[in-house]
Formats: structure tokens, C-alpha cells, sequence
């Protein structure tokens, strides 16, 4: 932490104002009290007893519908929803705009770096995860090679985003 020191002197000049010192601000003090407010109501919420089972069972059910009404990439409301209480709570952003933008965020709060990873969550059902091949013996199939090929992807995109200080959490 730089400190201004100063020293009395007799000489005033009106057209200079006095210098103060900075004031030293808390790392919590630099939160924005949106940010705070919401991270107390949604943690609130997820501990909840009362309020955590149902709130698994209907995202269970969004995330197995096939309803266009129920699909967040389709319904606009559900997705803005979801964007602010559960994704926004725990994810940085969808692309490299939002990313880099979150990223900017946190550190202007005083940060001096961040860990980033990269998940996509994803469900392959039995027929989806194992083929079998002529001889009648099951192996992985296509779509799970795929899906790391992504996974690889997605988390080389992430390393292209860390800056000095940063991290890269793999999982």
C-alpha cells in the first residue's frame, strides 16, 4: 500500500486545493452492493432446505424437456432468468466478450488475479456414450470423443484468456 505523507508548511496557495491523503478501502468495501446483495440471496436460497429440492427437481426438468417453452436457448424470459440467478452467480460468460468483460470487472474491485476454467455440462444417454462394432464388443462411441475434443477446445480458448496473475483451473 503507497501512503501520501505531507508535512505542514505556511504557505498557502489558494489555487491549489489540499491534497488528502487516499483513503485505504476494504476489499468488500469495493464490491458493488448489487453483486453483495445477490450473492447473499442466491447462497441464501441454495442452503435452503425448503428451497433447494424443488429448485433441483424443476432444473431437472428444464434441463431434460424437450418443450421449446421450457428451453432456455428458445425462451427468452427462462434464459434471463437463469442467466442471472444461477449462471451469472457462478460463470464469467459464454464467449470471449463476456469473459474478458467479467474479467475487467473483478479486477477494477481490486483484485490482482483470477482463476479460469472451462466446463460445459453436459447428459449422453447409454445409446449415446457406447457403440458396438462388428464383433459385438462395445466401445466409446463417436459423440464422447467428441465431446472432449470440445472440452479440449474450450479450455485452450480459456488459456488464451489468462493474464499475469491469472490461473487456469482445469477440471
Amino acid at each position: 500500500v503507497c501512503r501520501l505523507h505531507s508535512t505542514k508548511s505556511h504557505f498557502h496557495d489558494a489555487a491549489m486545493p489540499a491534497i488528502k491523503p487516499p483513503v485505504e478501502v476494504s476489499s468488500m468495501a469495493r464490491m458493488p452492493t448489487k453483486l453483495l446483495l445477490r450473492s447473499l440471496l442466491l447462497t441464501s436460497l441454495m442452503t435452503s432446505k425448503l428451497f433447494l429440492r424443488p429448485a433441483l427437481a424443476l432444473m431437472g426438468v428444464i434441463a431434460t424437456s424437450k418443450s421449446p417453452l421450457l428451453n432456455p436457448d428458445r425462451n427468452l424470459p427462462l434464459n434471463k432468468i437463469l442467466r442471472w440467478t444461477v449462471y451469472n452467480h457462478f460463470c464469467a460468460g459464454v464467449n470471449r466478450e463476456e469473459v474478458l468483460r467479467t474479467v475487467t470487472e473483478v479486477k477494477k474491485m481490486g483484485f490482482q488475479g483470477i482463476i479460469l476454467g472451462y466446463s460445459k455440462e453436459i447428459v449422453l444417454g447409454h445409446d449415446e456414450m457406447l457403440s458396438t462394432d462388428e464383433s459385438g464388443t462395445s466401445q466409446y462411441s463417436d459423440k464422447c470423443y467428441q465431446v472432449i475434443e470440445d472440452w479440449k477446445e474450450g479450455t485452450l480458448e480459456t488459456l488464451r484468456m489468462i493474464g499475469p496473475g491469472d490461473f487456469l483451473g482445469v477440471k
